[in-house]
């Protein structure tokens, strides 16, 4: 059977040693509460620790405009243009035109930063689109169907999920280490089964240039 976030928060009760479970996802319970507080941001912060092959996306990227044509007098003035980036993007991987996999010498730098003009995050680099060459980016994205999921995920995210709300509820003394613990076996053992996204060992998550 597919996860649900109710399930999932179900079990993370459960191994808290919380004999009460919730029905509905906007419980109104202290436990319920708690829930709602943490399963977002710690979904995503458990997205984003390991290139899940089930949370990846490729998408080609729109050119907004010459960055050294809006403003001056930055640190992003050497970029040559700027990008709008996929709403949904939670950690970037890699920007590639043409060959997926360059050499370490023609790898693309990029950086990922607030535009003060925009007010949005943009991405800067000096790669020029076009219809032949389209720049392209490798990304994890905000998944938020846990009917997705692989079961090593949702085990990380119900262990990660207990060992937080070990730390809010009244329970005993201790317990959120050893949750936090169990987490990170479960993390580990996750990380061995689950294949990840095909990023080759040696491409930092995020190029920054130097």
């Amino acid at each position: 059977m597919a996860a649900t976030n109710l399930t999932i928060s179900n079990v993370a009760l459960s191994r808290v040693g919380v004999a009460k479970t919730i029905t509905v996802i906007d419980d109104t319970t202290p436990e319920g509460r708690a829930i709602n507080a943490l399963f977002t941001p710690l979904r995503e912060t458990l997205l984003t620790r390991y290139p899940w092959h089930f949370a990846q996306k490729r998408a080609f990227l729109t050119q907004v405009a010459e960055w050294t044509s809006l403003t001056t007098n930055t640190r992003y003035d050497s970029w040559a243009f700027w990008y709008t980036i996929p709403t949904d993007l939670l950690k970037a991987h890699g920007l590639w035109q043409g060959d997926r996999w360059p050499p370490d010498a023609e790898r693309e730098p990029f950086e990922i930063a607030f535009n003060t003009v925009a007010a949005v995050n943009v991405l800067y680099c000096d790669l020029d689109t076009s219809a032949e060459a389209p720049v392209e980016l490798l990304y994890t994205y905000r998944l938020t169907d846990p009917g997705l999921f692989s079961p090593e995920f949702t085990d990380c995210l119900q262990w990660m999920l207990a060992a937080e709300l070990a730390l809010v509820l009244p329970v005993k003394e201790g317990l959120a280490a050893r949750l936090f613990e169990q987490y990170e076996r479960a993390f580990a053992r996750a990380t061995s089964l689950t294949p990840g996204f095909d990023i080759p060992p040696d491409v930092d998550l995020i190029s920054v240039r130097g």
